[in-house]
């Protein structure tokens, strides 16, 4: 069989699709072995595979209408960039003689039934990912109502695929005469015609909802790219009009139309391309391999039991964050957050000015306003486990009234925007109650006028029994009723209720801003609510108070001062940065204000204002230490009973205490500035548990209809989801995983407790609605036990690693994910921006923050556009990840964003070493391989070299 070289371009975007180590990648050609015919069904193909990837997972390819196999190969690099990165891979041709196909799904949908299980047994695997482009990825949908078939699936990916059909085979059918002479009318053509796909889904959504398996679509969004899909996408686009996302094609298929239910499919977002070069590795191959890496390493020890905001339930995918959760009396209870990220986005426009709203509107992360408006009410929800029901207890009702210019009211609003925290109290007379803390509308809304009493405050809702709710009294005049009037500064009121706490025979909770920032606020008849409240901190200017916890006798606290964009300053920045975070502690004796005594502060006594913490956001107890988790730069400490500590995450510093290095050999973010937050953590009794809120997913939603962010979109996919990781010691920490446990779209870990039964995660989810997990019960160990206490060197430049064997391996795996510096990874992404008047123009993120592009925006002639909202966007995301120049003497140790993992060697040792990719910090786990050839669970994961010195 012939072979072909690698294309130098391709071997440009491996640079960016595997990082270093292959020889693609260090500029060296590569053999690519044509694909060979199975003997048997002479329309399967199997791809070569390199030596490593005798454990690899099998990537299945399936073509679209009027295709063969060969499309993933003959001017296409996905075979080329599957087979290098080390996958095993097959490709079908739909039809038996393997001539271009336009039969009808039925038809493909059988064929695929019959191939898939040979290919399965070829490979010797367990499960198969199936790829498809167009009418592919229905076929393989239709295949897999089979349960048979679907046993044999891991997850799916559609690409471009019509998966409710199109406009244009409607408009085929409604004229056949010229549809005939451009042969479309056809059985593959009929079967995508809106109302059979309607059809189609009616039948296939409950049972592919049914089966637990990740589908993944993905579509084009620029049909003008390419001389067909311009007349063809014209026609769509009369077909089919409007300015939202979901209205814009890649010639055959509108981004809407692409989209599977998120009951059971996750989008991936827009390739701005049109429909003949999705399906190029060049395109595409990141996406794919970036969830089928998150499925690969993430441990199967949380059970989705929720999502979507909890909408099969008769809930709303408008409740983006699971804001609090809390166990009382044998049932779990939710509290909602409607619209998280948009109300930020809205704050931040109402306050200081932004424009940014529109924009998120059109590319569909948040709902036009007047949705927006019908759409706050928070929730409350029950789970009861013995059942797996939820039932909704409270939804706060749209109450308030907006008004006009002149005064007239034009629509209602709900009060509770969100339930921030949950806490049960025993009241003075023995009754055990839960409490919900609200969070209002009013950042947003307040400018309206309020007569006589202003914006109504936040409130608390108490309930004995779980079902019915009531707010505790604030009536005007009373210390509860004023405490939304609280001018904290020239913009700011107090808005919500953050942490709850029971402590000392009294409820302590944190009032802040939307943001979250405040004051504490105590009672010991929290049910009297009005003047039974009052102030126990000094003012929120000498005294910024966030969480509360209950430990070692005392009610500890977090401190820091947030702006309404959440990036962290104080007044004391100037020229040496934020102040940093503080965590106090009070006994919560005599007249308050209570004194607060200072156990951390001055951001840990971190010199460096690059890697400070600016405020402290979570708290655990654990093996008798209290942990605290930091805002970004995000670091972990903790504290033992008598307030003696150890930095366990972060970048080493001097401290009063001597100095002190990360015991984890961590610095920030465990390697990954892309942790903003080290959000929530929890204790299951034997490991400790780190959720955090990751920032990533934010570039694949950065102006997807500019499409200028593509270029990160491909380099970062792999980060995109939170991070989870956990630990029984503090300093070896394993991954649970990085990619929002399967889904990207799970940015945060925004609540995380401690239950009855189990663990239990509630996500922050912008797109369609939060979702829960809770601890699997009973998974079995079918591979072979991992290696253990995965050690690395602090020697500078030096990467050494050292592990404990596992009793069930014959080799080892090492798996590198290489850091490099931040502004070398960016300057050599060029970003290519479309210009309302069709011209282009080519920079990079470095670039835009050095102002190539403020002169365009300045122009008189140049009236505001999208095009500069997303040049001040582009700015502020450059700024967040650190791109300015850097070098090692002069910056050591900046931002860090890893490259995905990649095989770095196969020993039989239980040593490794190399040279470090780079100046800063990169990631290695190793992981345990048997005489069957299965591999174990990762060991736990280290940063190399290790800054524990």
């Amino acid at each position: 069989m012939p072979h072909r070289r690698v294309t130098p371009l391709v071997g440009l975007v491996l640079i960016l699709v595997i990082g270093r180590g292959s020889a693609a990648a260090q500029g060296q050609q590569a053999e690519i072995p044509e694909p060979v015919r199975d003997l048997i069904y002479t329309n399967v193909f199997y791809g070569g595979a390199l030596p490593t990837a005798t454990t690899a997972p099998v990537l299945v390819f399936v073509h679209g209408f009027g295709g063969t196999a060969r499309y993933w190969w003959r001017n296409n690099d996905m075979y080329a960039l599957a087979y290098l990165a080390a996958y095993r891979t097959a490709f079908i041709s739909l039809s038996p003689d393997g001539t271009p196909n336009h039969e009808s799904i039925e038809v493909n949908a059988v064929a695929l039934r019959w191939r898939l299980p040979r290919i399965l047994r070829h490979y010797r695997a367990q499960k198969l990912y199936l790829i498809g482009h167009s009418k592919g990825g229905v076929d393989i949908q239709a295949a897999m109502l089979d349960p048979a078939t679907a046993a044999l699936v891991r997850a799916v990916f559609t690409i471009s695929s019509p998966n409710h059909g199109t406009e244009l085979a409607d408009w085929a059918f409604e004229h056949p005469q010229l549809a005939q002479k451009l042969n479309l009318l056809t059985p593959a053509v009929n079967s995508l015609r809106t109302s059979n796909m309607e059809g189609f889904r009616e039948l296939a959504d409950p049972i592919l909802r049914k089966l637990g398996i990740p589908f993944f679509t993905t579509t084009g969004n620029r049909h003008t790219t390419n001389v067909v899909t311009l007349v063809t996408g014209g026609l769509l686009r009369d077909l089919v009009p409007g300015t939202h996302l979901d209205a814009s094609n890649d010639g055959f298929v509108t981004v809407g139309r692409s989209r599977l239910s998120p009951e059971f499919a996750t989008d991936l977002g827009v390739i701005p391309t049109h429909h003949f070069d999705t399906d190029t590795g060049t395109r595409v191959f990141t996406k794919i391999r970036a969830r089928i890496h998150g499925l690969e390493n993430t441990l199967q020890i949380f059970n989705r039991v929720a999502t979507n905001g909890l909408s099969e339930f008769g809930g709303s995918e408008h409740s983006t964050w699971a804001w609090s959760v809390k166990w009382f009396k044998g049932k779990l209870y939710v509290g909602t957050a409607s619209e998280a990220l948009c109300m930020s986005v809205l704050t931040s426009d109402v306050r200081i000015g932004t424009n940014v709203y529109p924009s998120a509107v059109n590319t569909g992360q948040c709902p036009d306003y007047p949705d927006l408006v019908r759409s706050l009410g928070a929730e409350i929800w029950q789970y009861t486990p013995e059942t797996n029901q939820w039932v909704r207890v409270f939804k706060s009702p749209n109450t308030i009234p907006l008004v006009d210019d002149q005064g007239r009211v034009v629509a209602r609003t709900a009060r509770d925007v969100g339930f921030r925290g949950m806490e049960v109290f025993v009241e003075p007379d023995g009754t055990e109650v839960l409490y919900a803390g609200g969070v209002t509308s009013g950042s947003v809304f307040e400018p309206m006028p309020f007569e006589p009493d202003g914006y109504a405050p936040p409130r608390l809702l108490r309930s004995v029994d779980g079902v019915s709710w009531a707010p505790v009294p604030q009536e005007p005049g009373t210390f509860l009723g004023e405490i939304g009037n609280v001018l904290v500064d020239e913009q700011t009121k107090l808005r919500s209720f953050r942490s709850l706490v029971s402590y000392n025979g009294q409820l302590f909770a944190t009032i802040g801003d939307y943001v979250g920032v405040g004051v504490v606020v105590a009672s010991p008849d929290p049910a009297a609510g009005n003047d039974a409240w009052r102030q126990v901190s000094p003012p929120r200017d000498e005294f910024p108070a966030w969480n509360l916890i209950a430990f070692a006798g005392s009610l500890y606290c977090t401190t820091g001062i947030g702006s309404s964009l959440g990036t962290l300053v104080t007044g004391a920045e100037e020229d040496d940065g934020p102040e940093g975070y503080g965590v106090y502690k009070t006994d919560a004796q005599g007249a308050p204000p209570y004194e607060w005594v200072p156990v951390v502060t001055k951001g840990g006594y971190q010199s460096d204002k690059r890697f400070r913490s600016p405020n402290g956001l979570s708290f655990a107890e654990f093996k008798g230490h209290l942990y605290v988790g930091m805002n970004r730069p995000t670091e972990l400490i903790r504290i033992r009973p008598d307030d003696t500590w150890d930095l366990l995450v972060g970048e080493p510093r001097n401290t009063p205490d001597g100095y002190k290095a990360p015991l984890s050999g961590f610095g920030n973010g465990f390697g990954s500035w892309f942790n903003g937050h080290f959000w929530r953590m929890a204790s299951d009794g034997e490991q400790l548990y780190l959720g955090t809120w990751d920032w990533s997913i934010g570039l694949q939603y950065l102006f997807p209809s500019l499409g200028f962010m593509e270029p990160l979109d491909k380099l970062f996919s792999h980060q995109y989801g939170f991070d989870l990781f956990r630990t029984a010691d503090g300093i070896h920490w394993e991954v649970v995983t990085q990619t929002g446990l399967g889904d990207p779209n799970n940015s945060g870990v925004r609540s995380l407790e401690s239950t009855p039964i189990g663990l239990v995660i509630g996500t922050a989810r912008q797109r369609d609605g939060f979702q829960i997990f809770k601890a699997a019960v009973g998974t079995t160990q079918e591979s072979p036990l991992p290696p253990t206490n995965l050690e690395a060197d602090t020697q500078p430049d030096v990467v050494r690693l050292s592990w404990t064997p596992s009793p069930d391996a014959v080799r080892y795996r090492v798996y590198r994910a290489a850091v490099l510096p931040v502004d070398q990874l960016l300057q050599r992404t060029t970003l290519t921006i479309p210009t309302p008047d069709g011209k282009e123009i080519k920079t990079t993120l470095p670039g835009i923050l050095a102002g190539e592009l403020d002169s365009y925006c300045a122009r008189k002639d140049q009236k505001p556009t999208s095009l500069c909202v997303a040049i001040d966007a582009a700015k502020r995301y450059g700024l967040q990840m650190g791109a300015a120049a850097t070098n090692a003497e002069t910056d050591p140790l900046p931002n860090a964003y890893p490259l995905p993992y990649e095989l770095a060697a196969i020993t039989t040792d239980t040593e490794f070493s190399e040279m470090a990719p780079s100046w800063l910090q990169s990631l290695y786990v190793v992981r345990a391989e048997d005489a069957a050839g299965v591999l174990s669970e990762p060991s736990n994961f280290v940063g190399a070299p290790s800054k524990a010195r």
